[in-house]
């Protein structure tokens, strides 16, 4: 840290409860560095770092909590009045004349919006998105859950996402398709 060249002479305490590391350079001229000396001094340091850390990651946790609702997306067959989801899966089996199923958003609160869109996407097998429907929802603001029913027909890897009316996004899941 200070140079091979570099010789320490000693350390002088202070009556502030620190010490000064006196060295000599390759100049011979003496130098002096701060640093903690009791032991109590080096806890406290140590116990104000873990504490301020620990106060960065409530915070952080409070902010992400007051931040926004968390929302869910699930596939199923069917959704009772509750918001319940009946049959849920990420995978489907169609037949030649399609197959019906439900997206069911829920959320901790409420949307506080009155228009979600759900939009569909085909995941190539390259990993490349294109949309290929965009299904508009109304819902009251004070509501927790809502569904959109679709029916597919063709096989393959679709992503769902979800937005605000306004282009917030929300949520997303991927979804599987399967013929018969």
């Amino acid at each position: 840290m200070y140079g091979s060249e570099q010789v320490l002479l000693g350390c002088v305490k202070t009556t502030c409860g620190w010490c000064r590391l006196l060295w000599m350079d390759n100049n011979n001229v003496t130098k002096t560095a701060k640093v903690i000396s009791s032991r109590a001094s080096i806890f406290g340091a140590i116990k104000y770092r873990l504490m301020k850390k620990y106060y960065l990651l409530l915070v952080f946790f409070l902010l992400a909590k007051l931040g926004g609702a968390q929302y869910s997306l699930v596939f199923c067959e069917d959704v009772n009045s509750e918001g319940k989801p009946e049959m849920v899966s990420n995978s489907f089996m169609v037949d030649g004349d399609g197959g019906v199923l439900k997206f069911l958003l829920k959320t901790e609160e409420y949307f506080n919006t009155d228009k979600l869109d759900f939009r569909i996407f085909y995941l190539s097998g390259e990993g490349t998105e294109e949309e290929i429907s965009r299904l508009p929802q109304r819902v009251l603001p004070t509501w927790n859950f809502a569904w959109k029913e679709m029916v597919m027909f063709d096989p393959g890897n679709y992503r769902v996402k979800v937005f605000t009316g306004s282009g917030t996004y929300l949520t997303s899941a991927n979804l599987n398709v399967k013929s018969r």
